[in-house]
């Protein structure tokens, strides 16, 4: 009787430690949020005299920055959607005005539109550019980079618009 006993008893224990397992298991599980990061960039070119002018803007985010106290359980992170949106144009530019811009993230082209009217990009409606396909997975240590650059043209009044940039990012971590 005592032996039975004894084995019921270590039989409940090692379902116990078995069972803190699972439990442990569930609390290292991963979970992922999609989050957008946002850069704003105002453009401002005077008169180009008929000729192509060059612009280049660009910032960055620090990933562990931009994470905070979630940083030290992020697993990885990776860009899964660009797009762009010109939303402010100034009275006064020249409503003919063109450009000719790319996007970039981290060096790697991602938007190359050839040429566009800044007015009728803004609208309305307004267009959105748009990469299509990104799944770029980013260093968790690093940061993301965006460049816009390209080159204007435009009479008198010159050219003066804000581009949104939308990045949106899959972030994966622990819970």
């Amino acid at each position: 009787m005592k032996n039975t006993i004894k084995f019921m008893l270590l039989l409940f224990l090692s379902i116990s430690f078995s069972a803190c397992n699972t439990i442990d298991e569930l609390i290292d599980e991963l979970t992922e949020e999609e989050e957008n990061m946002y850069f704003e960039f105002p453009v401002n070119i005077g008169p180009t005299e008929g000729v192509w002018a060059n612009y280049n803007f660009s910032d960055e985010i620090d990933i562990k920055q931009w994470m905070g106290e979630w940083y030290d359980d992020l697993q990885s992170i990776k860009i899964v959607d660009v797009s762009y949106q010109i939303i402010n144009f100034q009275a006064g530019s020249d409503v003919a005005g063109k450009v000719k811009a790319k996007l970039f993230v981290n060096t790697e082209e991602i938007i190359n539109e050839s040429e566009y009217v800044v007015s009728d990009a803004y609208g309305p409606p307004r267009t959105t550019f748009q990469a299509n396909n990104v799944d770029k997975i980013i260093n968790k240590s690093g940061k993301i980079k965006i460049d816009y650059s390209g080159s204007a043209l435009c009479g008198e009044g010159g050219l003066h618009f804000t581009v949104k940039v939308t990045v949106t990012i899959k972030a994966k971590y622990k819970i």
